[in-house]
């Protein structure tokens, strides 16, 4: 499997997506062979369990997601499909997104934890391993809310510079940012970890470069790879940064970027 194989089989659906690239950081290694792949529901038609489901399979889901994915699907408003790949990792992932649900409870500032995404994730080497992410918005959360969340999480210096100065140069960017910040967690297992979604504020891959960085060499990743991923991307508008605990308890950090509009639409066709 590849990102482009991935591509391949979106574009077969015939509908306009979004596509975003990402790179994450691990002890001793950089992973950059990864996308997410963004579809309207309506790109499935009117009753889209049928196509998501059809998608899914050909990517490899086993049962145990397949037959997730028709009590996920309901309430989803964007349905995404991730690849990761590289150094021993083989990974396929499908999210469902609650997006007017998240929406709706942001604007009433709802006291308690909303679902935004819940994310299937199988390793295609060996299917029965799966994981189930879920990643949780606080709609009242204020900034000092933000904080301890990050304190909470990001227990490498590194990994707390990376969120707190992120989030920093962002607001001195655009004063008014107030960034959406999702809690990600996988039940059963230690992963806890902060994304935070900074494309308002229209900074780029180089604008945190020198965070990256120390991330890189607090986790002891080859800084020549890191080098000629930086070379390649640096003008790309930053999207999410992540942070926190892995599923073994691992210090990882993850930046998306570039996020572009692919498909029918988008081409012309």
């Amino acid at each position: 499997m590849s990102c482009a194989e991935l591509i391949q089989r979106v574009e077969a659906v015939r509908a306009p997506f979004g596509q975003e690239r990402s790179i994450k950081f691990e002890s001793g290694r950089l992973l950059d062979e990864r996308i997410l792949l963004s579809l309207h529901r309506s790109a499935f038609g009117p009753e889209p369990l049928a196509g998501v489901i059809a998608l899914a399979c050909d990517l490899g889901a086993p049962a145990a997601v397949v037959g997730a994915v028709a009590s996920a699907l309901p309430g989803a408003d964007i349905v995404h499909f991730g690849y990761e790949g590289g150094q021993d990792v083989d990974v396929c992932k499908v999210y469902f997104e609650y997006a007017k649900t998240a929406d709706a409870a942001l604007r009433a500032r709802q006291a308690d934890r909303v679902l935004v995404h819940r994310a299937f994730k199988w390793d295609r080497r060996d299917p029965q391993r799966v994981a189930v992410t879920d990643y949780f918005c606080r709609p009242a959360a204020t900034r000092s809310d933000v904080v301890g969340m990050v304190d909470a999480v990001a227990e490498a210096p590194v990994l707390h510079r990376l969120l707190s100065q992120t989030m920093a140069r962002a607001t001195s960017r655009l004063p008014s940012f107030a960034p959406m910040v999702l809690e990600v967690e996988e039940p059963g297992n230690p992963r806890k970890s902060l994304d935070i979604n900074i494309y308002p504020a229209e900074l780029r891959l180089a604008d945190i470069a020198d965070l990256i960085a120390d991330v890189v060499s607090g986790l002891s990743v080859p800084p020549d790879r890191w080098a000629a991923t930086l070379a390649d991307h640096a003008g790309k508008t930053l999207g999410h940064v992540s942070a926190g605990r892995g599923r073994g308890g691992e210090a990882f950090a993850t930046v998306y970027f570039g996020i572009e509009a692919k498909g029918e639409v988008a081409n012309g066709r």
